[in-house]
């Protein structure tokens, strides 16, 4: 631990008293960035980063934009509505990079080789932001995150070169970050792909994709600011504190589109067949099983898209797309489930109309993609869903008619014969 702390160049490494307690920055200070790779847990599969002030005569202050309060009583209501409140808080160095090498998360440190003027600025700046008064602020996944505030910070104490450097098309857009990033949890990949909306598929610039901490370290190395005899270099120094053994994540996110297909064809196929030998009671119970399980979980997982859009400030989530392949109605199949397992010819008939309802609406939502400047990057669900809802369809109409139920007059009693007359 003791390289470690040494290799950083942070020397008299106490903990860190709070910035609003700490007299006046000293003519001479060092400015760094820390940036923490991804790590287990599926909140920290983006990373990390933070800002370092060193001080000549004292211990450094780490600021860190990532914080909130976990004892809030109101910190699930403020998540699910997208408001959720983080916290500039200030840390301990050497506790930082303690935390970070056991969990075998890679450590970088830059330093800035700002003008003196600027990094006693920049200090300034990130210690009034400290205040209590003014370390709260919303916190959004892509737009307003510990990445980004790191990113302004540096663009504001480069006299905005960073942002002028970061204009041109970006190499990923916030969705294919996101899935790369979470390629390796396949829960989180999937929940992430089809959570997202439109919003993230739009085009970004370089300067947006800083929300990503490695990538704004990347960047970071591109940037030159004046300086004695011309530009210089803004990164001085730059080492590597922790190597850590984990994979590194992919340049780019899996490609699963044919996948996506493949497994909606064998279910569909699977519902179809099912419903075709309906005659068959095992079949029956398992079609109509099926068929409820489906629209329970297919159905909460729409009427979650319409919550997110209506009713929440998950920006990212509103005006999804995948509405069209999954619309909140067929979580009416549920219910008739029960129907179906009977062979009622009346559910059978209900399960058909809502499935041709779910498949319109996804051909509707597959021709859309055709016209410019409203396509998201949904085509895996429409291929997925599109068969299962042609399944149902197909395997509700056989089912409808072929159990010797439906076949003796479905769900009325058999008539009693008239008594004889006399």
């Amino acid at each position: 631990m003791g390289r470690l702390l040494a290799a950083a160049g942070l020397a008299a490494l106490a903990p860190a008293t709070p910035a609003w307690a700490a007299p006046p920055f000293p003519e001479e200070l060092r400015i760094f960035v820390l940036t923490m790779g991804p790590g287990d847990h599926p909140f920290f599969k983006f990373g990390h980063n933070a800002i370092v002030v060193q001080p000549a005569d004292g211990p450094p202050v780490l600021y860190n934009w990532g914080t909130f309060d976990f004892e809030s009583p109101t910190l699930v209501a403020d998540f699910l509505r997208g408001r959720l409140t983080y916290l500039l808080s200030t840390a301990s160095v050497p506790s930082t990079l303690v935390e970070y090498q056991a969990t075998d998360r890679r450590v970088d440190l830059q330093e800035l080789d700002l003008p003196m003027e600027a990094r006693r600025e920049l200090a300034a700046r990130v210690a009034t932001n400290a205040l209590p008064e003014n370390r709260a602020y919303l916190y959004d996944y892509f737009w307003d995150n510990c990445s980004t505030r790191v990113r302004d910070a540096i663009d504001a104490a480069t006299g905005g070169r960073l942002k002028a450097a970061m204009q041109t098309p970006a190499r990923l857009g916030y969705r294919q970050h996101a899935l790369r990033l979470t390629s390796d949890l396949l829960w989180e990949y999937l929940g992430l792909h089809f959570g997202l909306g439109r919003a993230t598929d739009l085009p970004a610039t370089r300067w947006q994709e800083g929300f990503i901490p490695q990538v704004l370290r990347d960047q970071l190395r591109e940037v030159r600011i004046p300086g004695e005899g011309g530009e210089r270099p803004l990164v001085k120094d730059e080492r590597v504190l922790h190597q850590s053994r984990r994979t590194e994540p992919p340049p780019r996110p899996p490609s699963w589109t044919l996948w996506f297909a493949f497994t909606g064809l064998a279910l569909g196929a699977l519902l179809a067949l099912l419903g075709r030998l309906g005659v068959h009671p095992l079949a029956r119970i398992y079609f109509g099983a099926l068929v409820g399980l489906l629209g329970l979980a297919l159905g909460l997982l729409s009427a979650a898209l319409v919550f997110l859009w209506g009713f929440t400030d998950h920006r990212s989530a509103h005006a999804n797309a995948n509405l069209w392949p999954c619309p909140p109605f067929v979580l009416a199949l549920m219910p008739l489930s029960w129907g179906l397992m009977r062979g009622r010819m009346v559910a059978a008939q209900s399960a058909c109309y809502i499935a041709v309802g779910a498949a319109v609406t996804a051909l509707v939502g597959l021709a859309a993609k055709a016209l410019p400047g409203v396509s998201q990057d949904n085509l895996g669900f429409l291929l997925l869903l599109l068969p299962v809802w042609l399944g149902i369809a197909y395997g509700a109409r056989c089912s409808g008619g072929s159990s010797p139920r439906a076949r003796s007059g479905g769900d009325r009693p058999a008539s009693r014969s008239a008594p004889r007359g006399k």
